[in-house]
């Protein structure tokens, strides 16, 4: 997925012929709900989609990996938590108030923990974090208590399919979107 792009939201070069369609992914919605549902990716656009029937049909892209890397072995300290398999380290707590996109930016700019410099996430970094077997919210509390259930957090990202437009996740389940928001939670990174 490449969120830099729209129609399709892929690298052509590396992925020739992607249809600007819905994909599966092996993922399973954390709620349970009947018809049992799955997580889909709409490679128009890159958005996240907890919305298919586990009955549906959509288009189906094949993975292999060496080995599973299962759960995130988080080292916490000093108010940050750190993901060694991404060698992403995260402000723990969320930003105290919900903010503007921009204003979003500033915070990261100016946050000084731990004396280190820190920045708003991308779209994909801020994914890392969901944990698809919990809901509301989809993360790991015990690493990052607060975290707001409903609403949405910022990325960096900005939309291909709307450059005016800024790429977020809600962690009630992990969903993505960039469409119609005004103010959202921060949590930073570096």
């Amino acid at each position: 997925m490449d969120t830099t792009r729209a129609n399709p939201a892929i690298d052509q070069k590396a992925f020739p012929g992607t249809p600007p369609r819905f994909f599966w992914t092996s993922s399973p919605w954390a709620y349970a709900k009947e018809p049992p549902r799955a997580w889909i990716i709409n490679f128009y656009e890159g958005l996240a989609s907890n919305g298919a029937f586990q009955s549906g049909q959509y288009n189906v892209r094949c993975v292999r990996a060496a080995s599973g890397t299962g759960r995130p072995r988080y080292r916490i300290a000093a108010g940050q938590v750190t993901d060694p398999a991404t060698g992403l380290t995260w402000q723990r707590a969320t930003a105290p108030e919900a903010r503007s996109a921009r204003a979003a930016t500033a915070y990261c700019a100016d946050l000084r923990l731990g004396g280190h410099s820190w920045r708003l996430p991308s779209v994909k970094e801020l994914a890392t974090t969901v944990d698809e077997s919990r809901g509301g919210p989809a993360i790991d509390t015990s690493a990052f208590p607060g975290t707001e259930p409903e609403g949405w957090y910022w990325s960096s990202s900005t939309a291909a399919a709307d450059p005016r437009a800024r790429w977020k996740l809600s962690y009630d389940d992990g969903y993505t979107s960039y469409r119609d928001v005004a103010t959202g939670h921060v949590r930073c990174v570096r």
